[in-house]
């Protein structure tokens, strides 16, 4: 982490119990970067539709956010 200047790192870590997911942003010039990571128990035996439909789903999901977040944050901004 001692690579990354602050502000302009942050992470999400979200777990049920079994599984865990991080999400890690960081600012770049011309917006954010996202990298998600998925860990699942080894014994757990997950399909690979589950697997694509999480990757569907993120991808879904992330893209409509970069449609919205900037419209939302000129609206509801630090500024405002």
């Amino acid at each position: 982490m001692n690579r990354f200047k602050e502000p302009n790192v942050g992470t999400a870590i979200c777990s049920n119990g079994n599984s865990r997911m991080c999400h890690f942003v960081r600012r770049k010039n011309n917006g954010i970067e996202l990298r998600s990571r998925f860990w699942f128990p080894a014994k757990m035996h997950i399909p690979m539709m589950v697997l694509k439909g999480l990757n569907y789903h993120a991808l879904e999901e992330f893209s409509n956010l970069a449609k919205i977040l900037p419209l939302l944050y000129k609206e509801y901004g630090p500024e405002k």
